[in-house]
């Protein structure tokens, strides 16, 4: 039965690996959460997300900057976002690669963006590999006792059943009120260039 668990402990391990070369957050959330219950090994999750990350990141980076010819015909869709995240790069400097960690739709384009413009990818790799244990640590942590917050929510809705569409009707709220400030703040700083 135990070689049953390592399995999948294992397989969720590959799975947040995998995850964290998207760059999504979600996945060193949950691995934060598994570990406040005793499923997974909070520090070995959040070495695996940075290595993951950390692979990604640099891989785009250095695939476009030496490939970038080839590819930039594939870009033409996200061309303009491409652009936005060099003048945001020129405007905020290394800070917007610790930024982009947490901007969902930008942190797969800001290496891409580097990795076409002609900022030092020496430089960018350094500062992705900071900003990615820093993303990695805070956003482990954070699903570790944020945990605790979720199952007494889960425990309280089912105890009170009819708190659920509730729940559900203020995420849903939360998850509008999140898309729409982030296309105010898109919209806004394309009128500015």
């Amino acid at each position: 039965m135990d070689s049953v668990f390592s399995g999948y402990e294992n397989l969720g391990y590959a799975l947040l690996f995998l995850y964290s070369m998207g760059g999504g957050y979600i996945g060193i959330l949950a691995a934060g959460a598994l570990s406040a219950v005793g499923k997974l090994d909070l520090s070995l999750s959040i070495a695996v997300a940075i290595c993951g990350n950390v692979i990604a990141s640099s891989f785009y980076a250095i695939f476009f900057r030496y490939q970038k010819k080839e590819f930039t015909k594939y870009l033409r869709k996200y061309r303009r976002k491409v652009a936005l995240v060099n003048i945001w790069i020129k405007k905020f400097g290394i800070w917007m690669v610790f930024i982009s960690k947490y901007l969902h739709g930008v942190r797969t384009i800001v290496p891409i963006a580097i990795g076409i413009s002609k900022y030092s990818l020496y430089r960018f790799i350094v500062v992705n590999f900071i900003a990615t244990i820093i993303w990695g640590v805070v956003l482990g942590v954070l699903g570790f006792f944020a945990s605790g917050k979720l199952l007494e929510l889960i425990r309280f809705m089912v105890n009170k059943p009819y708190a659920i569409p509730i729940v559900v009707v203020i995420i849903v709220l939360l998850i509008i009120l999140f898309y729409y400030v982030k296309s105010k703040i898109f919209k806004r700083t394309k009128h500015k260039k």
